[in-house]
């Protein structure tokens, strides 16, 4: 299919790299609370650590499932488990997130602006009422989400930032949520 010079291939090759843009920047394909629920079925099943196929089992998924590949990866980008060996093991951010006495919310701050993505974005609009979504969008381009991916990004960011408290009920503005010191008992 090439000439003696490949030009032919260089040009073909050209047209492959603008149809399959992969995203520069990490983001998660689930959202913050289903990362969560991931996280909690880990510690209600097993403790902090299992096989992967005994919690898509749990969960009622195939082990190489879409959904439950979406759900462990978000987990895992959200600091929430670490995977390898076909084992996943919480981690101290994942069983701060589902502590109970406190430390909840703090945690799912931190587990929010451990994706990369959410973090350039929380610097970009903090204290400013997010734009609408073609805006976001266009904004999630330009830090290396493909084209093809951005919708996915944006909903995904969204949904997390909501249930993680960035924005703020009564003015819409996206905002680190407040974390009172905890009050030390006498």
């Amino acid at each position: 299919m090439a000439d003696n010079d490949g030009s032919v291939t260089a040009a073909a090759g050209q047209a492959d790299e603008r149809k399959r843009f992969r995203s520069e920047i990490e983001f998660p394909y689930s959202d913050l609370e289903s990362a969560v629920e991931l996280a909690q079925m880990i510690l209600s099943k097993a403790g902090s650590s299992c096989e992967v196929d005994e919690l898509a089992a749990w969960m009622g998924q195939s082990a190489t499932g879409g959904t439950f590949r979406s759900r462990l990866g978000a987990a895992r980008l959200f600091g929430l488990v670490e995977t390898g060996q076909g084992q996943v093991t919480l981690t101290q951010a994942g069983r701060d997130v589902l502590d109970g006495t406190g430390k909840e919310r703090a945690a799912r701050v931190d587990a929010f602006l451990n994706v990369e993505l959410f973090s350039a974005m929380y610097d970009r609009y903090k204290g400013n009422a997010l734009p609408p979504a073609p805006a976001i969008e266009r904004q999630m381009e330009q830090l290396g989400v493909s084209p093809k991916q951005k919708e996915r990004a944006r909903q995904t960011f969204t949904k997390s930032a909501i249930y993680a408290g960035f924005i703020d009920s009564a003015t819409g503005r996206f905002v680190k949520p407040g974390i009172a010191p905890k009050e030390e008992s006498a």
